[in-house]
């Protein structure tokens, strides 16, 4: 989780990076986000609706995976907490 939080391009753009690196920021839901966020609030772009799409998608398919996950380990939680 901390390794995604610092691979967000907050402050520093994703372009900054080599080319090889760049495939494993894609790999952060937020990444898009925040270059969809700085594209339209600070160089007046249209998002890309595409790729927000598919974030979106890609993160609503994580969602349903934690919650079966969750859905069948959730008695041993209560041991373990």
């Amino acid at each position: 989780l901390q390794l995604f939080f610092f691979l967000t391009p907050v402050v520093w753009h994703a372009e900054q990076l080599p080319a090889k690196y760049r495939a494993l920021v894609t790999l952060n839901p937020m990444a898009t986000i925040v270059q969809s966020a700085r594209a339209t609030l600070i160089y007046g772009e249209s998002p890309s609706f595409g790729l927000l799409g598919l974030t979106t998608a890609a993160c609503l398919v994580i969602m349903m995976a934690g919650f079966a996950w969750f859905s069948l380990t959730r008695r041993g939680f209560a041991d373990v907490v």
